[in-house]
């Protein structure tokens, strides 16, 4: 995946968790038992360089708000979603196959080969699929603006998008030998880089929206040329005409549900584009920057802790029981962080944002109720995992879509952004209902619902009565979001929803998260 990100800050999140879902697929059918502690130390070193990028894109909001324009925000959104169409094209799915083969591998020669293939090819067809979008920049600015004056952002942001295929290969091998620090610190670097030339080219020099994409470009030039000769270096540059024919053959079939996944996600942006221009996709895009950071902390913690648990979990007599608990843990955690950006929202951009971007803070409760579907998505489709009948989430992923495609079309030019934001959650609702059912199908799970539903309505309630709250003053509104969001914990505490044995589970989670989920895997487990 090839992203800007909020405000060009882009990491490639999902690498983390493709390596951590091969490495289980592969490994763990094969063990009785397992490393948890090691594999949930390296997983919360990766949810920590992850996180820092969201973070910072955050802290980052004063500034960047307040030298950039709404139009600014909306150009770098559909710039973002055109290069991301066309890493589609350019086959950055082949990545996930880097797993696949690398651990097929018998011998250092042939993983080498699989190592020095994938970077020959990758850069191969970025840097193809960039040339060929700089010569059609102008028709491309024209499709999506209607207007050639930004074919130039198209053909800068193109260079940067080739670039980044230096970076696949090198990160990828450093999770595949387990250097997570590295990592980390890698995608640290980059962030700096990034955020240094833009403030030069934002803040200094006034360039907006070109000015992230120059950013972006200087970043992975810079970080790119760096770890393709780390590699190098370790590897050597060996080309296998077989290795190109399975990465090929692995992530092509990828290609149609990567689409659907890009309609689902950021297709809207076009939608409302047309019908409301550029700064409505700017404010829209702001709105979306705090349902990403509901995944990044709500979800993604635990999701980096608990994925290969799960399927360790699956060889379990008491299975049912755990599985219910987690997902229980789970929603608490979910949706305490969905509460609490909906409830701070307007006050954190009242002081963190220009006034021009404030109305996004209306569209975020929307965008939460989407990514927290979106999230249920990626806990409840284990049945269908460990069926491995992965079909099921293309086609769930596919009816999706055409139904995010319908609503697009109806809701949002009547209510705009408003439309928008709904329009995902149907999507999203949609595909978590199929995808459930599926699942339940295919290998049952019987999760306890009822603390869940009253989780989801506490949270709900104590959003609603924070909308009563509407002084002018921020020093007293933070103070009565933060005795409201106070009362919350201790319903959620002593009121019914959690046992004595949950919460004395979250208190173990709280001192130590991955040993706690370790724990659950372990045969002497409760």
């Amino acid at each position: 995946m090839y992203t800007y990100g909020r405000l060009g800050v882009g990491v490639r999140a999902e690498a983390a968790v493709q390596f951590l879902q091969t490495l289980t697929h592969t490994v763990l059918p094969r063990v009785k038992r397992f490393g948890f502690a090691s594999l949930g130390k390296h997983g919360f070193v990766y949810a920590i360089g992850i996180m820092l990028d969201k973070v910072v894109a955050f802290m980052m909001l004063p500034i960047y708000t307040r030298f950039m324009t709404t139009t600014d925000y909306g150009l770098l959104q559909l710039v973002g979603v055109t290069l991301e169409i066309v890493s589609i094209v350019a086959g950055s799915r082949l990545a996930t196959g880097i797993f696949r083969y690398y651990h097929k591998a018998d011998t250092d020669r042939e993983k080498h080969q699989v190592l020095g293939t994938a970077l020959v090819l990758m850069a191969v067809l970025y840097f193809a699929c960039a040339g060929i979008l700089w010569i059609f920049a102008e028709p491309v600015s024209q499709l999506v603006w209607k207007t050639t004056e930004y074919a130039n952002l198209i053909r800068v942001g193109g260079v940067g998008f080739a670039f980044s295929s230096l970076l696949i290969v090198p990160t990828s091998h450093l999770q595949l030998i387990k250097r997570s620090g590295t990592f980390v610190a890698i995608n640290a670097a980059k962030l700096g880089v990034q955020l240094t030339m833009n403030i030069i080219l934002v803040v200094f020099l006034s360039m907006g929206a070109m000015g992230i994409l120059i950013g972006t470009l200087v970043a992975n030039v810079v970080i790119g040329l760096v770890l393709v000769g780390m590699l190098i270096r370790v590897a050597g540059l060996r080309f296998s005409g077989a290795a190109a024919r399975n990465l090929l053959r692995f992530g092509i079939p990828m290609i149609g549900t990567q689409i659907a996944g890009v309609m689902l996600t950021s297709g809207d942006r076009f939608f409302l584009q047309n019908e409301d221009g550029t700064s409505a996709v700017g404010i829209y895009g702001l709105a979306y920057m705090f349902g990403f950071l509901l995944t990044a902390i709500g979800y993604l913690p635990f999701q980096t802790a608990w994925e290969p648990v799960r399927f360790e979990v699956a060889k379990r007599e008491d299975r049912n029981e755990i599985y219910s608990r987690v997902f229980v843990y789970f929603n608490i955690l979910l949706m305490t962080v969905a509460m609490g950006i909906a409830v701070y929202v307007k006050d954190v951009l009242v002081i963190m944002a220009d006034p021009a971007f404030h109305s996004a803070a209306d569209l975020v409760p929307v965008i939460l109720i989407a990514y927290a579907l979106y999230s249920w998505t990626k806990v409840l489709d284990l049945g269908i995992l460990i069926s491995e009948k992965t079909e099921f989430v293309t086609l769930a992923n596919f009816v999706a879509a055409g139904v995010a495609f319908v609503a697009y079309a109806l809701l949002i030019p009547r209510y705009f952004g408003f439309g928008a934001a709904w329009a995902t959650v149907i999507a999203f609702a949609v595909r978590l209902v199929m995808i459930h059912i599926y699942s339940q199908r295919l290998w049952r799970i019987e999760y306890r619902w009822s603390p869940v539903v009253r989780v989801v309505l506490l949270a709900g309630a104590t959003y609603a009565v924070s909308l009563l709250i509407t002084t002018d003053n921020v020093i007293l509104s933070l103070a009565a979001r933060t005795g409201l969001v106070g009362l919350y914990a201790v319903v959620l505490w002593f009121v019914g929803i959690l046992s004595q044995t949950d919460r004395t589970f979250l208190r173990e989670v709280v001192r130590s998260p991955k040993d706690a989920m370790a724990s659950l895997a372990e045969d002497d487990a409760s």
